[in-house]
């Protein structure tokens, strides 16, 4: 790609992504009268914050672009689904200025990251893919047994609860959560289907296997939010199917796919009010108004260091959850957990240090997930499009202890050390060859 067809991709980039913050400014109103969150428009605080905000969302724009579609989509998520409804919140709400910055900060750190393990580390997808393929294949089919066993397990224990009725469902959710609580180990197996089952069954490459693979994943998630009212695995897998369905075609809805996607959600409530409206405030504007919500409650009172998990400082003692703890402040006890993706539960455990070891962390696991492209590189896309989907929904906490993160890890791990036994192999081959002649 030459430098004038970069420019023109990052002009449109920049232009699309204004457009997005542009329409979840304007609809900001319409969710508040429907929902009911806090609004404080003021002209001049207004004013001003969407001029930092829309100029510090240019400059993630071009610092964040990648050649790499895997990792500029990754980004271009974080941009979109995690500065900007923070960004939208600040400006309608006439919060702290200084709220934008924290997720400014944080995409920087990453993609900062990103970058400089990358440079040290070109890893080379065409000299290990032939050799892995049998891997790939082991991987792929044990991945596809285990969420078969796991709707088989569905239908056989819960086929005379199951209801039809999505609406009716999506209108009952905390209803059916408190009839039937996922714990355990049927808790931990729910969290793999974001980032492992969805990802490895829209990445079978055999058309022939494929249907099956995507009929696996969209009855897996239909059973999921029929019997236990889990909305956002039922977003994700159509998220995952389209974000696939535009890696396949190529061009340009390829490349600006993340923009479009956004714009798109964001008009939909213009022509569609129910139940188009709650499903865009619960994609975008809560991830917003929570996040703001941690930031302005533990800006003002002592943070949790972890509190209530395995690792524990025992320096905290609020005795109860985060998000009922945000709930009773902010939302007047309605007795929700308001949970919050990566950014603010880390700034609620250990404030701006948390920040930046929380980007870190991300940054890490963002570049370990890239290994898993000498495998699979439409795999190790979709890992990164759901990764950071989760980010924008769970604490690190979460993604590490149930939701798949640490198989996926250990997966990037094991692909590594093959690739390196593959080159000690290759070299050690040079050298017989070498010396022979």
């Amino acid at each position: 790609m030459n430098r004038l067809s970069v420019s023109k991709e990052l002009l449109s980039k920049v232009f699309l992504n204004g457009i997005v913050f542009y329409l979840a400014n304007i609809a900001y109103p319409n969710v508040f009268n429907v929902v009911g969150y806090m609004y404080n428009f003021q002209l001049n605080f207004s004013l001003t914050s969407s001029i930092v905000a829309i100029l510090a969302t240019w400059f993630l724009t071009i610092a964040t672009y990648s050649k790499d579609i895997s990792q500029q989509h990754t980004f271009d998520l974080m941009v979109l689904g995690i500065y900007l409804p923070i960004a939208t919140v600040v400006v309608q709400v006439g919060l702290n200025l200084i709220f934008i910055i924290y997720p400014f900060l944080s995409i920087l750190i990453i993609r900062i990251l990103v970058s400089s393990l990358q440079n040290k580390d070109k890893t080379s997808v065409l000299n290990t893919g032939h050799e892995l393929s049998g891997i790939r294949n082991f991987v792929f089919v044990s991945i596809f047994v285990l969420l078969l066993l796991i709707i088989l397990y569905f239908l056989s224990k819960y086929s005379s609860s199951l209801s039809y009725n999505l609406l009716d469902t999506y209108v009952r959710t905390y209803e059916i959560r408190e009839d039937n609580q996922a714990s355990g180990l049927l808790g931990y197996v729910l969290g793999w289907f974001v980032l492992v089952f969805f990802p490895f069954m829209f990445s079978f490459h055999s058309k022939r296997v494929r249907r099956i693979s995507y009929f696996l994943a969209f009855l897996g998630a239909f059973l999921v939010f029929q019997l236990f009212a889990r909305k956002l695995i039922i977003f994700n897998s159509i998220l995952l199917f389209l974000f696939s369905f535009s890696f396949s075609r190529g061009g340009l809805l390829q490349r600006y796919f993340p923009q479009l996607f956004f714009i798109a959600i964001l008009s939909l409530p213009w022509f569609v009010r129910f139940p188009i409206e709650p499903l865009v405030d619960r994609f975008f504007y809560l991830i917003g108004v929570n996040s703001i919500y941690y930031f302005d409650f533990f800006s003002e009172h002592s943070h949790r260091f972890f509190e209530g998990t395995k690792i524990s400082f025992g320096w905290s003692n609020y005795n109860m959850d985060v998000g009922y703890q945000i709930d009773n402040v902010y939302y007047q006890g309605l007795g929700v957990n308001q949970s919050a993706g990566f950014l603010p539960t880390i700034y609620a455990d250990l404030g701006l240090v948390g920040l930046v070891f929380g980007s870190v962390l991300v940054g890490l696991i963002i570049s370990s997930i890239r290994y898993i492209g000498i495998m699979d590189f439409r795999l190790s896309y979709l890992l990164g499009v759901a990764f950071t989907f989760s980010l924008m929904n769970h604490s690190l906490n979460m993604l590490f202890l149930s939701n798949g993160l640490v198989f996926i890890l250990f997966l990037s791990l094991m692909l590594k050390l093959l690739e390196l036994s593959f080159k000690t192999m290759r070299t050690k081959r040079s050298n017989k060859l070498a010396i022979a002649v």
